[in-house]
């Protein structure tokens, strides 16, 4: 084969190709209406807002929608769908989602609704599938669709009948259906056996509900088949994943998304997503309440004091409770932290901790703070280093400046009172130091107030000076060790010979 004649073949492979890949933009209720035979359209866009009001409209794709279904953002208003359930299995704006895609797009006040002719008495429906968005998903992603003042409706005379009926879905056998819902009534006025949920009739295989929000008179998201879906629910750093009856929660310590709890959720397992340094000082935040025994990786302080010449900074161990939203400093001893048992995440409040006789506040942050773009912190604010910046290793006990920040579900401390507002150099960034010092005591107190640590701390340099070892296994050692060995001494590798 000569290379024009190889050329020639590629040239007309590419055409085959693209003769097949087509995309259909629809701008118009007339070109919607039309489009009812789509399962080999790879790509639908709808370009504009759509109104139906008036237009007799059957499901799209009865034989299954394999491609994408982009309404880029907008919304089609007045969809009326009216069906006779002994012609159709699927009554929904696409009958069947066959492994395809429906994305971005609203239905501003749906109709759907069934019904069957009293003189075919003699048959029952069964395997009928009726939504607003889609009838059947096999497999492929809902994505996206809100439904704004909707109406399902079951209107069926036999009591043989059989009907799965939803507010996005009718029935899923596989698939995810993200980030979709609205304010639908699912209704069911039929004599026969009807599934009724405010998202989905009846979940059959491995379904993935992530993101989803429901209003209606519907009682539950699933009608039926509930122990086969996995519910995903995500509140900034929190992501909370449910099936049957299990209902887990991962924190990501490294998300900078802000951090709301809406309510009070009951989970069944808590994972803390965050790597810590052996024998270095964070600052952390939980969401929930939990016994000290039941937490492992090491161990929780408070700030119970400051002294007057702020020159001390007392910290007091936690060894009985911990409480939802108060700040803590935790002195690591493992590179994780874990938890025992069920915890309940508390609804997301403010709770800023004053340090008793003081003008001092240990703040826990939701959102990620940078204290130079905040005028009641620049100047005023210490933290404990989470990163490796300028010359600090994490722990390090700092003054903030005006480029350092804090990020959600972790604390900060700061000074309320009257400040010189000098301008000085800080151990992060420029800072207004004015009289706050640049080197701190810190003590550390067991809940009898026995003191069971000092140290220092220099707020220039960023160094924090407390005697601590630990072996490799993260077991704090009373002094320092005199068998060979390699072991942490301040954080820090060291070997004793």
């Amino acid at each position: 084969m000569t290379k024009t004649q190889i050329s020639s073949l590629v040239l007309f492979l590419l055409a085959a190709v693209s003769a097949f890949a087509t995309t259909t933009e629809i701008g118009s209720a007339r070109n919607l209406v039309r489009l009812t035979k789509c399962a080999k359209t790879d790509t639908v866009l709808i370009t504009r807002d759509i109104d139906l009001n008036g237009e007799s409209f059957s499901p799209l794709c009865e034989d299954g929608f394999k491609g994408v279904f982009d309404g880029q953002g907008h919304t089609i208003s007045n969809l009326t769908i009216s069906q006779n359930i002994y012609f159709t299995n699927n009554v929904a704006f696409i009958a069947k989602l066959d492994g395809g895609v429906l994305r971005n797009l609203s239905f501003d006040k749906p109709n759907i609704s069934t019904y069957e002719l009293t003189d075919w008495n003699i048959f029952s429906a069964s395997g009928v599938s009726v939504a607003v968005a889609v009838g059947e998903l096999n497999g492929g992603v809902v994505e996206n669709v809100y439904v704004i003042d909707g109406t399902v409706t079951v209107n069926g005379k036999k009591r043989g009948d059989s009907i799965d009926a939803g507010g996005i879905v009718g029935t899923a056998t596989s698939g995810i259906i993200s980030e979709s819902g609205g304010v639908i009534d699912v209704t069911n006025k039929g004599k026969g056996s009807v599934n009724v949920g405010g998202i989905c009739g009846n979940i059959t295989g491995d379904v993935t509900l992530t993101g989803v929000s429901y209003e209606g008179n519907a009682s539950s998201l699933v009608g039926a088949g509930g122990n086969n879906v996995t519910i995903v629910n995500k509140y900034g750093a929190v992501t909370i994943t449910e099936k049957g009856s299990t209902r887990s929660a991962i924190i990501d310590g490294s998300s900078l998304e802000t951090f709301e709890i809406p309510e009070d959720i009951e989970v069944t397992t808590v994972q803390l997503e965050r790597t810590f340094e052996i024998g270095k000082n964070s600052t952390i935040v939980l969401p929930f309440d939990i016994e000290v025994k039941k937490t492992h990786g090491g161990k929780f302080n408070v700030l119970s004091s400051i002294s007057d010449d702020f020159k001390t900074v007392t910290l007091g161990e936690k060894t009985v409770q911990l409480y939802a939203y108060e700040p803590y400093v935790l002195i690591a001893d493992e590179t994780s932290l874990t938890f025992d048992g069920p915890v309940t995440l508390k609804k997301t409040v403010v709770n800023d901790t004053q340090i008793p006789n003081s003008d001092w506040y240990f703040k826990a942050a939701y959102e990620k703070i940078v204290f130079g773009e905040r005028e009641d912190l620049y100047g005023r604010a210490y933290g404990f280093a989470g990163a490796a910046v300028d010359g600090f290793t994490v722990g390090q006990f700092v003054k903030a400046g005006k480029k350092a920040w804090v990020g959600p579900m972790k604390a900060y401390l700061v000074y309320t009172g009257e400040l010189n507002r000098s301008a000085s150099k800080s151990a992060v960034g420029a800072s207004l130091a004015g009289e706050l010092p640049d080197e701190i005591n810190v003590t550390v107190q067991d809940e009898q107030g026995n003191v069971v640590e000092r140290g220092v701390m220099n707020t220039r340099t960023g160094e924090f000076r407390m005697d601590r070892w630990y072996d490799l296994q993260g077991r704090k050692l009373n002094s320092k060790p005199e068998t060979r060995g390699t072991y942490y001494h301040n954080g820090k590798r060291v070997i004793v010979k």
